[in-house]
């Protein structure tokens, strides 16, 4: 994970942000927070009803941009 991880009251609105994913330094692509399909809030909502969640739980919430590695490679 990272090479950055903040916590919430770090950032000002998490349905901003710009996203960038890097494969050995190279732009593979880029997005934003503002078109995700589902929020966070829907993410650990529709988690939680099979799972139990406990602190330090990473869940992903999708590729970035236009898809997924085996897509863009």
């Amino acid at each position: 994970m990272g090479p950055y991880l903040v916590t919430l009251d770090e950032i000002e609105n998490v349905y901003n942000l710009s996203m960038t994913a890097r494969v050995n330094g190279e732009v593979w692509s880029q997005g934003s927070t503002s078109t995700m399909y589902r929020t966070f809030e829907d993410i650990i909502e529709y988690v939680s009803q099979s799972e139990p969640l406990v602190p330090g739980d990473i869940l992903g919430s999708g590729t970035v941009g236009r898809g997924c590695g085996l897509e863009l490679g």
